[in-house]
């Protein structure tokens, strides 16, 4: 991920002229000339550095485009100074009206910017969309049919190396769910509808185990990756309103000893939802809910057995309870444990989205 608030590039320092040179070997008259002939040639180059920059970060820097601007790069080059006028006009009038379509919110050199920074990286590079809302584009709908409902945590994902359009959004609670669902698709595979497990052949059962093992811990790391995301949505969008207990909890944060405070993951499932559902106004009370307790009992007690095995016995009931769970893990519990989490994420999304199946069409999509 690249740094969204940017620095100064000296990508353009290229064109500009060789120091002294004018002043030492033309006249006055022809000096100012070719100064007002670079000028022409630098602003042409920016005009279309600024056209990729947007191109790029609009997704709509395909094949043809491409061609265009590098066709027009070259043929700058060779123009006399009419052709370069003209050009220059054309390339104004054009970025006026990227700048219109799109919404653009800042100056032409923080697009050039941004396609310097993003070309810096070998990988995907990543823009939060409060980023792009705040202080790019006020019409990204335009890119993002659905932008308007997409959370203000997701990330817009591009390729600075092909600049391919990716029309990619990406909120890590949608590829822990996609992985889970996988998980638990290679655990039917194995398991062959088989219910005795001692009539499966034993290399399945291990398969069978280590696909339900993934699957448990991908179910609670979508189920923490979603309630961060309401955590940091409701966060950024009423910080000011907030009471100081709340912005404390959602931030992770305390206050009074300027330090990181980590919230149990108990305490995340009921007071996110409540905490973000009261800021506009609402409220919600997941407590009640089937699906909160399965969570919290046998959710919660097969997460705790892989996520920190443990031989000692519970005190309570002098058993060794995690090696249980851990070894007696099973399609059945993992499938509800699955069934649970999809059904308190959509109860919440509906609770806090005035058009839940826009805002995680992942939710309510058939897996």
């Amino acid at each position: 991920m690249y740094e969204i608030d940017g620095g100064t590039s000296d990508a353009f320092m290229a064109h500009a002229p060789a120091a002294g040179y004018e002043r030492l070997l033309l006249s006055s008259d022809t000096n100012n000339q070719c100064r007002r002939e670079m000028s022409i040639n630098d602003e042409i180059a920016e005009l279309i550095e600024t056209i990729e920059g947007i191109r790029f970060l609009t997704h709509s820097w395909d094949g043809e485009r491409a061609e265009m601007l590098a066709n027009a790069r070259a043929a700058a080059g060779v123009m006399n100074r009419e052709g370069r006028l003209e050009l220059r006009a054309e390339l104004r009038h054009h970025l006026k009206e990227l700048r219109d379509w799109y919404g653009a919110l800042c100056p032409d050199e923080k697009f050039r910017e941004l396609l310097v920074e993003g070309r810096e990286h070998r990988g995907y590079a990543y823009l939060p969309k409060r980023f792009i809302d705040t202080q790019v584009f006020s019409r990204y709908e335009r890119v993002f049919q659905r932008w308007p409902h997409v959370p203000s945590h997701a990330l817009v994902v591009f390729d600075p190396t092909t600049h391919c359009p990716l029309t990619s959004i990406y909120q890590p609670e949608v590829d822990l769910w996609n992985d889970s669902a996988h998980m638990i698709g290679r655990a039917r595979e194995f398991h062959k509808n088989i219910a005795e497990f001692r009539k499966r052949d034993p290399q399945d059962q291990r398969l069978l185990q280590s696909y339900l093992r993934s699957a448990a811990t991908a179910i609670f790391q979508t189920l923490e990756a979603y309630l961060n995301g309401v955590a940091y949505d409701c966060f950024t969008a009423h910080h000011d309103e907030l009471e100081l207990d709340d912005h404390d909890l959602l931030g992770e944060w305390n206050t009074a000893n300027q330090r990181r405070k980590f919230v149990a993951f108990e305490r995340k499932l009921h007071d996110y939802p409540r905490i973000a559902a009261t800021a506009t106004g609402g409220a919600i009370d997941v407590s009640g809910w089937g699906s909160t307790g399965f969570i919290m009992d046998v959710g919660k007690n097969l997460r705790d057995a892989i996520t920190h095995p443990s031989p000692f016995v519970d005190p309570k009931t002098k058993q060794n309870e995690k090696t249980f769970w851990l070894v007696g893990i099973n399609i059945e519990v993992v499938t509800q444990l699955f069934d649970a989490a999809r059904d308190y994420m959509q109860r919440v999304e509906s609770a806090l989205s005035a058009e839940p199946t826009k805002s995680a069409p992942w939710l309510f999509e058939e897996t």
